[in-house]
């Protein structure tokens, strides 16, 4: 009939944080439904929502495992936010819940799309799409209108330290970049220039030029 993908809002694969959350459903269920997509011969993509209620250390990171180990062909990361007219409200206000601070968001997000990236599995979308009305719905959580510019400047960024540490330097010298994410590279304001220059990376050692790969020379 035409369909050629099916996209599940699994969420999470733990089964604290579903129980938490009233998902209705356990951590069998998802992986069965991902399964049967596949078996259907039809494309899958996964939706994860990072810092849900009972979320603890180390559930996000094993939920991506799990969904890339399902071979989507795509994934979406929606961090939990608290919309008034929610139960989730109720429970916040009552002091059971707290969502994820925009830091660690961002930290989780952008090595996530690391992880991604080594397994050559897209993420098409970072943060819910701005929707009208849907600002002033938000009571909590890590809503930020560049949270997806922010995850991948702080994936480039760490990536590159990656490299640096993986050659044994101390620094670097130049960095020959794509010109494609020369709007992104400094971080949102700016705000990983002082990181950079912790690595060498001074806005006077970077190029950015018509390539598709990055060249780091390095002390």
């Amino acid at each position: 009939l035409g369909l050629a993908t099916v996209e599940l809002g699994v969420q999470s694969f733990d089964s604290g944080a579903l129980a938490a959350s009233r998902r209705g459903y356990g951590p069998e269920q998802a992986l069965a439904g991902c399964a049967a997509v596949r078996e259907a011969g039809l494309s899958l993509v996964v939706q994860l929502m990072p810092g849900l209620p009972g979320d603890r250390e180390g559930v996000f990171e094993k939920d991506l495992g799990l969904a890339l180990a399902q071979g989507p062909a795509a994934l979406r990361l929606y961090p939990c936010l608290v919309l008034a007219g929610t139960p989730l409200a109720g429970l916040w206000r009552a002091g059971g819940y707290a969502p994820w601070a925009l830091d660690r968001t961002v930290e989780g997000l952008a090595q996530a799309l690391l992880a991604c990236g080594a397994a050559g599995v897209p993420v098409i979308r970072t943060g819910l799409a701005p929707q009208e009305g849907l600002a002033g719905k938000v009571l909590a959580g890590p809503m930020h209108p560049a949270l997806g510019q922010m995850a991948r400047s702080r994936a480039l960024f760490l990536h590159l330290r990656a490299a640096l540490e993986r050659a044994g330097a101390s620094a670097a010298r130049s960095l020959a970049a794509p010109r494609r994410v020369q709007g992104e590279f400094w971080g949102h304001g700016r705000e990983l220039a002082p990181d950079y220059a912790g690595l060498g990376i001074l806005p006077d050692r970077v190029r950015f030029e018509d390539r598709e790969d990055f060249v780091l020379e390095y002390s």
